[in-house]
């Protein structure tokens, strides 16, 4: 232990760390994650629709164009668009070129996680919680996405991984600095962020307050300077204005559960305890209607367990990123456990709680062979968690059938229509697919036409079609689109002579279509 610091996991060894061979199983479960998510990005599923609605803003806006609020009020983290527009520069708007980043950050999460947890907990639980950390479907899925979760993810492990070391020398220039720098740049390279360094700050707080020292008082006031400095900066520049544009967008209604109903205790209460039990904390699995109950418990144990070791400032840097994000959410600012990707910035800490609470748990059986035997199980079980879900991916390389299919289509359409056509977009505003503050259209395949055509279409959502057309397009579904009748109608209007030249179908649950239609002038 360094002077002013806390305990490392090499003190007072637990029970279960005796002739536990932590570095093989370490290896295992670290290959196993690593190979899940390599293998998903290999697998290359198509884009599925928040993905394209982010994408379609990096295709046609150059790095100050990127500045302004997105399409569809997608909200991005600066540095992450300019990464993301690069790729696409320098490698096309594919699957790989978009997601790579996303996976990097992923796998340097892991990683660094890894060697976190080993500095910071004893063997036993150090190893479960790189097992829970490795084999979380969520944090797979979101760091093999091009959207910014990848991004959130390694930004928060970094911060935990510098407040680390300054917890164990809280009075260290050095530290503090290293700290501050390392936030200021990634407030700018993930919004939640933000609330991890805020976090660290409380942390750091209570620490000098119980152990004042000059140095460490300067510490914490230098490193909150910059923080606040830099975010202050970030937040006229370019996050302020996509706030604003975001605010009262249809995000809001589609977020309205992940944000706390203040004005009734009760209420609160109760959206407490479901947001908690739900899709939040869904490490290694778990899912909304207290679906990961199981997890919840397991952190409150490892919290309890954390708190007997007297490692309460440790403990307090693992939760204290919650409580700015929640108050946040209080403002109607960021949503709050709807789900992993808004949360992801919180998976270091709920995954190293709840590896103590299991081990804590574990070492509560009485005989050593059995309790080696239980955690022997816990880890295989975690391994095979990994297994089967690479294997799922490999099976089913989709998010979902409509997405590949979409893909598919938009591939044959572009054989069809070949290089350089005017194509006409015709949908009536009503009723249509996609949100109210975007062109009324399937996203996903409005990015793949883009992207296999090089088309910019034209969009008339009302009032006569373009002359110029030679191609018209109409996304219909059982509530949405003009049927075949209104649009020849639209067309004998403008002059026009359409032929049916394909129809493409989506999904079999709710049947929605393109129709392509060849145009020429009217005779």
């Amino acid at each position: 232990m360094r002077a002013g610091g806390e305990q490392t996991n090499r003190d007072e060894p637990h029970a279960t760390d005796r002739a536990f061979p932590a570095a093989r199983w370490i290896l295992v479960l670290l290959a196993v994650g690593l190979g899940w998510r390599l293998l998903r990005y290999a697998l290359c599923f198509p884009f599925w629709g928040d993905e394209a609605y982010l994408n379609l803003s990096i295709l046609h806006r150059g790095y100050a164009e990127l500045l302004a609020p997105l399409e569809y009020a997608q909200v991005a983290p600066l540095l992450f668009l300019w990464i993301q527009r690069t790729a696409y520069l320098l490698f096309s708007g594919g699957e790989y070129a978009l997601r790579a980043f996303s996976l990097l950050a992923g796998v340097a999460a892991l990683l660094l996680f890894a060697r976190l947890a080993w500095q910071q907990l004893k063997p036993a639980p150090a190893t479960i919680a790189i097992g829970i950390f490795a084999s979380t479907y969520a944090l797979v899925r979101h760091t093999c996405e091009s959207k910014p979760y990848g991004g959130d993810l390694l930004a928060a492990t970094v911060l935990f991984w510098v407040a680390a070391r300054w917890l164990r020398e809280p009075g260290s220039p050095r530290a503090a600095w290293l700290a501050a720098a390392t936030a200021a740049i990634l407030i700018w390279l993930s919004y939640p962020a933000a609330f991890v360094a805020g976090g660290i700050s409380l942390a750091m707080l209570v620490t000098d307050i119980r152990r004042p020292t000059r140095r460490g008082w300067v510490c914490w006031g230098l490193y909150t300077a910059v923080i606040a400095g830099s975010f202050l900066v970030y937040f006229l520049v370019f996050a302020g204005p996509h706030a604003q544009r975001a605010a009262g967008s249809w995000l809001e209604e589609y977020w309205q559960d992940a944000f706390p109903p203040v004005h009734s205790l009760s209420a609160l209460l109760w959206w407490l305890l479901k947001t908690h039990t739900g899709r939040m904390l869904a490490y290694p699995f778990g899912g909304p209607g207290f679906g990961s109950s199981l997890t919840t418990l397991l952190c409150v144990v490892g919290t309890v367990a954390l708190v007997r070791q007297r490692r309460g400032s440790s403990l307090l840097l693992w939760l204290a990123p919650a409580l700015p994000t929640l108050i946040a959410a209080a403002l109607h600012r960021y949503p709050y456990g709807d789900s992993v990707r808004v949360s992801i910035h919180l998976a270091p800490g709920i995954c190293v709680l709840a590896g103590v609470g299991v081990a804590a748990l574990v070492d509560r059986v009485p005989a050593p062979r059995a309790r080696a035997t239980l955690l022997g199980l816990v880890l295989a079980a975690l391994t095979c968690i990994s297994i089967g879900g690479a294997t799922r991916d490999a099976l089913s390389p989709y998010k979902a059938w409509e997405e590949e299919t979409g893909r598919r289509a938009m591939r044959d359409l572009a054989e069809r229509i070949g290089p350089g056509p005017a194509v006409t977009i015709y949908n009536a505003p009503e009723g249509t697919h996609g949100p109210p503050d975007g062109p009324a259209f399937y996203q996903t395949l409005r990015y793949y036409l883009d992207l296999y055509t090089g088309i910019r279409p034209r969009w008339r959502t009302e009032g006569g079609l373009d002359t110029a057309a030679s191609w018209l397009l109409v996304y219909r579904g059982p509530q949405y689109g003009p049927d075949a009748e209104r649009v020849q109608a639209v067309a004998a209007e403008a002059g026009l002579a359409l032929t049916p030249e394909h129809e493409y179908f989506f999904s079999q649950r709710a049947p929605t279509s393109l129709a392509v239609y060849r145009c020429q002038p009217a005779p």
